[in-house]
């Protein structure tokens, strides 16, 4: 099993450590661009749908969260992986309903991020979500239970701006959705 990549790092061979619904985790052993041999663990993960999504007022819908590995609260957009036999389109569509209770009639993608390309496949793609509205779902209040979702609300740029200033916004991929926002479309 030699794959050669695009960049010059070579796969020898590879051997799966661990897997479960959410990641598989492999070793391979590798040849580095400089030649030399080692292993590099990799963690595979699905595409991330990330939705930057705007109410009537201008505001950005986000959501408070729990995250379990690190322990911490962060704000954070609504977000999740993408499923089998769905589009990013759908995906990032039903993630703003199960994390939010909205939905929009336009979406516009933005850009896509590596989340940590030294460990990690995943690809992160982000879209603008506009004409946004609620929906009515005895759902969803169980799935952000689930997800560690505890608010839900609407904040202005400038009170985003403070929000990471004063480390309220600690989400990586967040962070970098806002980036692009702020990049690609409120200063085009």
């Amino acid at each position: 099993m030699k794959k050669k990549s695009d960049n010059n790092w070579e796969t020898t061979s590879t051997r799966e450590v661990y897997k479960n619904t959410w990641i598989r985790v492999r070793e391979d052993k590798i040849i580095h661009p400089s030649g030399k041999t080692g292993i590099y663990g990799v963690v595979e993960m699905p595409v991330g749908v990330y939705a930057i999504a705007f109410n009537e007022e201008d505001k950005l819908l986000m959501i408070k969260q729990s995250h379990y590995p690190t322990g911490l609260n962060s704000w954070g957009l609504p977000a999740g992986a993408l499923k089998p036999g769905s589009t990013l389109q759908e995906q990032v569509l039903e993630e703003l309903k199960e994390e939010s209770g909205y939905s929009a009639k336009k979406l516009l993608e933005i850009g896509t991020m590596q989340a940590q390309p030294g460990i990690t496949t995943q690809i992160d793609h982000y879209f603008v979500a506009s004409d946004i509205f609620k929906i009515e779902s005895p759902e969803t209040m169980d799935l952000q239970l689930q997800e560690g979702i505890t608010e839900v609300d609407f904040f202005s740029l400038e009170e985003i701006d403070s929000m990471v200033s004063r480390g309220q916004i600690t989400h990586g991929q967040t962070l970098s959705g806002l980036y692009l926002y702020k990049s690609r479309i409120k200063h085009a």
